[in-house]
């Protein structure tokens, strides 16, 4: 039986109080995803990074 592989990390990140809130942070595997075929992840208000294992690395951290 074969198993889904699709993966994504998803980033939400504020201070304790909830003062400060950073951007949703999505990273994919796709450079563009179908679900953005007409408009761009910036204009739904979130930003969007891809690379192979969809894991959120140290240099798209910074």
């Amino acid at each position: 039986k074969k198993y889904n592989k699709f993966h994504i990390t998803v980033r939400f990140m504020c201070n304790a109080t909830g003062t400060e809130k950073c951007p949703i942070f999505h990273v994919g595997e796709s450079k563009q995803p179908c679900c953005f075929s007409k408009r761009s992840p910036a204009n739904c208000g979130f930003w969007h990074c891809n690379n192979e294992t969809a894991w959120m690395t140290s240099v798209i951290f910074e």
